[in-house]
């Protein structure tokens, strides 16, 4: 009597593990490595827990993040003093790195590598989509716009990070657009299968974007000149 209560307390201990451990094994996850030699303290956003959670993290630490089951994405956001903060989204299955950053004099995020295989991706490929790749020094915000959907959307890009972006028809082109501070902003229509890149243009002054690649054409992204990329643009419209 006593041995067949024992196997069914094993047997439904057992179904419990069954069940559980691959949903913990499937929580989507990334990484941050503090490449500083000082301690950092952040924060982080969770969509479905709806409430920023601050960290902190150790010189040349490197931490791994969960995101709640059923999301993606994340955000980033960190505090310079006296030169405000600097915020991110942040994206399951990727890895960043946050230090220094000379140029800008603030604590900055930076994309380092994917640091794992983005399950989604076949899936993605079948739906319309264009590319954008970041061919600038800085990690870079700007908004696009889904027709279908009507509402700008704010997305980043970390320095020579290139990011594909779905649209719900191939048929219908989208929207981006970039702010510069005291210089209002540019914006272009985007289509299906193009690929763009976005840069600092010395002779307009502003953030801009080029188109690098027609649908059906061959191209390369590569880090240009601003006055180069002012002709090529010419295949955008604003």
């Amino acid at each position: 009597m006593m041995l067949s209560v024992l196997n069914r307390i094993s047997a439904i201990w057992l179904l419990l593990c069954c069940l559980v451990w691959p949903a913990q094994a499937q929580q989507a996850t990334w990484s941050l490595r503090n490449t500083s030699n000082l301690t950092l303290h952040f924060e982080t956003f969770d969509y479905q827990r709806g409430t920023w959670k601050q960290q902190v993290i150790y010189p040349n630490q490197t931490v791994n993040y969960s995101l709640s089951h059923g999301t993606s994405e994340g955000k980033f956001h960190i505090n310079t003093q006296d030169r405000g903060f600097v915020e991110y989204r942040v994206e399951a299955g990727q890895s960043y790195t946050v230090g220094w950053d000379q140029q800008k004099g603030v604590w900055d995020l930076k994309f380092a590598h994917a640091a794992r295989p983005d399950v989604n991706a076949q899936a993605r490929s079948a739906q319309p989509q264009y590319s954008v790749y970041n061919a600038s020094d800085s990690a870079l915000t700007f908004e696009t716009m889904d027709l279908a959907r009507g509402t700008w959307r704010q997305q980043s890009l970390q320095s020579g990070e290139s990011k594909n972006f779905t649209m719900s028809s191939g048929d219908v082109p989208g929207k981006i657009r970039i702010f510069t501070d005291g210089r209002g902003h540019v914006e272009y229509d985007v289509r299906n299968g193009w690929k763009y890149k976005v840069l600092w243009s010395q002779q307009k002054g502003v953030w801009d974007f080029m188109t690098v690649q027609k649908a059906g054409q061959s191209g390369q992204y590569s880090r240009q000149s601003g006055q180069q990329s002012e002709q090529e643009c010419s295949n955008c419209r604003r």
